[in-house]
């Protein structure tokens, strides 16, 4: 493998009719996925991510790609994030995408881990924590990305894991065989030991989630990619909210706060057995709300419409919670209160009628 400045670099070069409107449409998704692009002329962009940066050429009747990273797991995630955005788009001629340089003695997938269960224990009647091991966890140990996707075995056949194609996009196996993936929150992480904790919230009629967890045993597999999702920034003033599903991810973000934290956390459970203790700073009021109890099906969203923002100091909302509340709460903080994009974060982890977990 040969290293240039501290980079590891690839190139490849595709050929199809017009490259020039190829890469305009590449470009413009890959924005729409969180990544900066920079057009520097109408057949030159440049790409920056987490992983790290290319540079996309229109010449005549090919697209030429030079992508660089600090580190061959890196080069890899770009090589595959560029080669899967190439082929959605490149129909005509298909994706013939050879690479040539640095990352092709890597046949694995570098965000890919096997998980095996260690250890399960009931927090309460509907939240089960299941303890993993697994290695190389350094990667998933990071406070901007909490979650990670899960791929859970097809009902009565083995747990199929994806694998690198030649090209750097991932082969998953056949609709019959390929992993059913659902999003989680790391509760715990301890990459020293090898270990981290996953919350499962149990229900009579679950998803492929519930299901893994309610029939879980010592010595049972899953894979885990990642990791994944957005985070909270600092703020002089907190506000979290959320339900069953949100709540590994509300306790993590509370317990990452400074010791001068301050803020409020709304947290809706079954009754009072699901309330569980998180460690915080006393600048940090938790309300649990029991749907047992709740004179409303919006108690949730009414309750965090009724909070009153500081005025002075900076502040951050968060939201995790079903996805009709998770409408209500964000057109209360986007349309009522006028939040700037960057000073919240609500989505959607489930939807009633539909088996996520």
């Amino acid at each position: 493998m040969t290293e240039v400045s501290g980079l590891l670099s690839a190139t490849t070069k595709v050929i199809c009719p017009d490259a020039v409107r190829l890469g305009r449409i590449m470009t413009e998704h890959l924005v729409e996925h969180g990544n900066e692009i920079v057009p520097v002329s109408e057949t030159v962009w440049t790409l920056s991510s987490s992983s790290g940066d290319a540079r996309i050429i229109a010449d005549g009747g090919s697209l030429r790609i030079e992508t660089s990273a600090p580190d061959a797991e890196m080069l890899l995630e770009m090589k595959y994030l560029l080669a899967s955005h190439l082929g959605e788009f490149n129909h005509e001629s298909g994706a013939d995408i050879l690479w040539q340089g640095d990352g092709e003695e890597i046949a694995s997938l570098p965000n890919l881990r096997s998980l095996k269960v260690l250890g399960i224990r009931d927090l309460s009647p509907h939240i089960r924590r299941i303890t993993f091991g697994s290695s190389k966890l350094k990667r998933f140990n990071t406070p901007l990305a909490l979650h990670a996707k899960l791929l859970f075995p097809r009902d009565h056949a083995p747990l199929c894991l994806p694998s690198l194609t030649p090209i750097g996009t991932i082969d998953w196996g056949s609709d019959e065989e390929r992993a059913i993936i659902r999003k989680y929150t790391i509760r715990r992480i301890d990459p020293q030991s090898g270990t981290l904790d996953i919350d499962f919230v149990l229900h009579d009629h679950g998803g492929p989630g519930s299901r893994f967890a309610a029939n879980a045993k010592v010595g049972d597999v899953l894979g885990m990619i990642g990791p994944g999702g957005g985070s909270a920034r600092p703020a002089d003033w907190n506000l979290f909210a959320g339900d069953e599903t949100a709540l590994p991810a509300i306790a993590r973000l509370i317990e990452a706060l400074p010791a001068d934290a301050r803020g409020k956390a709304i947290i809706e459970v079954a009754d009072e057995r699901d309330e569980q203790p998180i460690c915080c700073s006393t600048g940090i009021d938790i309300a649990w709300l029991h749907r047992s109890r709740s004179a409303s099906p919006n108690e949730l969203a009414e309750r965090v419409s009724s909070v009153r923002l500081p005025s002075n100091g900076s502040v951050f909302a968060w939201a995790g919670t079903e996805f009709s509340t998770f409408r209500k709460i964000r057109s209360d903080w986007r349309s009522f209160r006028r939040l700037p994009k960057e000073d919240h974060l609500a989505v959607s982890y489930w939807r009633d009628g539909h088996a996520q977990t």
